[in-house]
C-alpha cells in the first residue's frame, strides 16, 4: 500500500584530516500499483569538510539482494569478466558487537570515473538495540524512525578509490557512527523548511574506551491532514557516558488552535523532564541545485532523572554539502535534501544528578572534530534537473 525504505549508515570520520566516508546500504518497496520496480542499492560519498572527493553507487533489483540472520545483506550482481552472477557487496553482522561491509564497484559506477571498493569491520563501543521494539510500536504509521545499534563504533579496513588507499585502524583518530533508519513516511508540510528532521551526532574518544562519552539527538515535524491536528512532532536522544547509555523520546500533537497535546515522554533513566531542541542563525545556502534556509547552529537539552545535558552545535554555512535522498510516493519522485556538516563546533555541558538531588558537573568543553550535524527537508529544487545535473542521486 505505501512506499518502504530501509537504509544502514556508517560514515567514517577522520578527525586528523577531516576526510569523512559515508557508505550506506538501502532496500526500497514500492506499491504494487506504482511504476517503480523495488530496488537495492549500495552508495559511498566521499567529502574532506565540505569538499566533494568522490562517489559510488550502484542499483539492482531488489530480488538480486538475499537478507539473512535480521541483517546480513548479500547483492548478487553479474561479473562481465566470468560470466557469472556473484556476490559483489556485502553487509554482515560477525557477532553482537562486530560488523563488516564489503564492495567493489567499477569505475563505469564511479562520478569520477575510478573503481571503488572497500572492506571495512566495525566494533562496537557504544550503541542501543532497538529495532524490533522501534518496529513493534510504529507499525500503523510507518513513521521515519532510526536505530543506533554502533553509534560509536572502532573501525578498522580501507576505503580504496583509484590507487588511493585510505585506511582505518583502531585508534582514537577514526570513529565510525553505524546506525539504520527505516519507514513509509519522511517529514513533510508545508512551508518545507519547518517540517525537516534534524541530527547531531558526537563521540568524544578516549584512549580508555570505557570511559568514551557519544550522543545522538534528532527531531522530526510531520503535518498531519486532520481537522483537529496540525502537526506531529517527535525527537529522541541517546546517551553514553562512559559505560552507561540512556534513551529517550518524546512525541507531541500540535492542535490547530491553541496548544500541545503530549503523547510520548519516556527515558530508560527512570523519566524525561524535557529535551528541546532551538535553532538558530538561519542562513542562506546556495548551491547549483538552488537555494535553501537552514540553521548553523542547533542546541539540545535534556533532563532526565539523573542527567542534565546541553549540546551546542555551532557550523559555519561553508561547512556544508548537500546529500541527498530520492524517493517515490503517489507515483511521483520527491527530493529531499540533507543539509550536513561534519566536524563543527560542539560545545558539551554534563551534569550528573544523585538521588538526593546533588549535582555534579562531570563534564563541560568542547568535544573535538568526531561529530555532525543536518538540517534535512524537501528543499524547493526540480526534480528532473536535479537527477540530470548529478547523474542520479548517490544517497538514494
Amino acid at each position: 500500500v505505501r512506499t518502504f525504505f530501509q537504509w544502514l549508515n556508517f560514515l567514517i570520520v577522520d578527525s586528523e584530516t577531516g576526510h569523512h566516508h559515508n557508505i550506506i546500504y538501502q532496500v526500497t518497496h514500492y506499491p504494487h500499483s506504482s511504476p517503480h520496480a523495488d530496488t537495492a542499492n549500495i552508495a559511498m560519498a566521499h567529502f574532506q569538510g565540505n569538499k566533494y572527493i568522490s562517489s559510488t553507487s550502484h542499483y539492482v533489483p531488489r530480488s538480486n539482494v538475499s537478507i539473512s540472520n535480521d541483517f546480513d545483506m548479500d547483492y548478487h550482481v553479474y561479473n562481465p569478466e566470468t560470466n557469472q552472477v556473484e556476490v559483489a557487496y556485502k553487509l554482515s553482522a560477525i557477532d553482537d558487537n562486530t560488523y563488516r561491509i564489503q564492495a567493489r564497484l567499477s569505475a563505469d559506477r564511479s562520478r569520477v570515473g575510478l573503481p571503488v571498493e572497500w572492506d571495512v569491520t566495525f566494533t562496537r563501543l557504544q550503541g542501543v538495540y532497538g529495532g524490533y521494539d522501534n518496529e513493534e510500536g510504529n507499525k500503523k504509521d510507518c513513521l521515519m524512525n532510526s536505530y543506533l545499534f554502533s553509534h560509536n563504533s572502532l573501525v578498522d579496513g580501507y576505503v580504496k578509490e583509484g590507487d588511493i588507499t585510505y585506511s582505518f585502524h583502531h585508534n582514537k583518530r577514526w570513529r565510525s557512527y553505524a546506525a539504520g533508519s527505516y519507514g513509509c513516511e519522511l517529514p513533510h508540510g508545508s512551508p518545507a523548511h519547518e517540517y525537516p528532521w534534524t541530527w547531531l551526532w558526537l563521540v568524544k574518544p578516549e584512549i580508555e574506551d570505557s570511559k568514551e562519552i557519544s550522543m545522538v539527538f534528532g527531531s522530526a515535524m510531520f503535518q498531519v491532514n486532520s481537522s483537529l491536528i496540525s502537526n506531529l512532532y517527535g525527537s529522541y536522544g541517546t546517551l553514553c557516558i562512559e559505560k552507561h547509555c540512556d534513551t529517550n523520546s518524546l512525541a507531541n500533537l500540535n492542535h490547530n488552535v491553541s496548544f500541545t497535546i503530549p503523547v510520548v515522554a519516556s527515558s530508560s533513566d527512570s523519566y524525561l523532564s524535557s529535551l528541546t531542541i532551538d535553532l538558530e542563525n538561519w542562513t542562506q545556502y546556495k548551491d547549483e541545485y538552488g537555494d535553501a534556509m537552514i540553521p548553523t547552529t542547533q542546541v539540545y537539552k535534556l533532563k532526565s532523572k539523573h542527567y542534565d545535558v546541553v549540546v551546542r552545535a555551532e557550523s559555519d554555512i561553508g561547512q556544508y554539502f548537500r546529500a541527498p535522498v530520492l524517493l517515490a510516493k503517489q507515483n511521483k519522485l520527491r527530493l529531499f535534501s540533507d543539509f550536513r556538516a561534519v566536524s563543527v563546533k560542539v560545545h558539551l555541558s554534563i551534569i550528573r544528578i544523585s538521588d538526593d538531588n546533588t549535582r555534579e558537573k562531570i563534564f563541560d568543553d568542547d568535544i573535538g572534530l568526531i561529530n555532525a550535524m543536518e538540517y534535512a527537508y524537501e528543499a524547493a529544487v526540480v526534480v528532473d534537473d536535479f537527477v540530470r545535473k548529478s547523474g542520479m542521486s548517490i544517497f538514494v
